[in-house]
């Protein structure tokens, strides 16, 4: 249901960019590699499906880009990831062919942009646990499942992005990706605090901590 539909007489058209691959010379990292440590913090959290829905974080966890937003390289879509597989909710016609095939071999299931609640809603009624953060997910999202057993915390791809990457951690805790400075993880855990139920900044900081060092992510202070 979409209330502005009989009221919004001059809204524009849906974006519809081309979706294109950038290389791992541009992005430091192969999308198989970013998958598998979202895998592993949803291993950590004990949920079955991680919630992306901000455009940001999708390009960057599958190194695809877009023009959909001016001045902005990302492209409308939501991005289901789970233990084994993931779902991209994206107009089929943004992409093309050899997009499709990159996908494939990333084991992406495409779907159309407008089947995203109808799928979380499905996957509710399997008695799924899905892990969100619920400042980059909308109103809606957070109705549909903030009464469920949702885990309310912050994307692990907030702390990826963050770090400047030195190389692939196939085994986090002993090979590591990278450092962040410990102003960063106190500026992150401003944020996150409640969300986090912390009760005050130095513990929201612990609990962010540790989800950085489970990624590979060392402290520096």
């Amino acid at each position: 249901f979409d209330p502005a539909e009989d009221i919004w007489n001059d809204r524009p058209e849906f974006p519809l960019s081309e979706v294109f691959y950038l290389e791992e010379r541009y992005t430091g990292e192969r999308a198989e590699k970013k998958l598998e440590k979202i895998r592993k913090d949803l291993f950590d959290t004990k949920a079955d499906i991680q919630v992306l829905t901000s455009l940001d974080d999708i390009a960057w966890t599958l190194n695809l880009r877009g023009r959909d937003i001016e001045c902005n390289p990302v492209f409308m879509s939501y991005l289901l990831v789970g233990r084994d597989d993931c779902i991209l909710f994206i107009q089929d016609s943004a992409l093309t062919e050899t997009v499709k095939r990159y996908l494939n071999d990333l084991n992406v299931i495409i779907k159309d942009y407008s089947e995203f609640y109808s799928e979380c809603k499905k996957f509710i009624t399997e008695n799924k646990i899905f892990s969100a953060d619920k400042n980059r997910i909308d109103y809606s999202l957070y109705e549909l499942l903030r009464d469920k057993k949702t885990v309310f915390k912050e994307n692990p791809t907030v702390l990826l992005k963050a770090v400047k990457k030195e190389k692939g951690s196939g085994v986090p805790n002993r090979t590591k990706i990278g450092s962040l400075p410990y102003s960063k993880i106190e500026e992150i855990a401003k944020e996150k605090m409640e969300d986090l139920n912390a009760y005050d900044v130095e513990n929201a900081a612990k609990i962010i901590m540790g989800t950085a060092r489970s990624l590979g992510i060392d402290i520096v202070k």
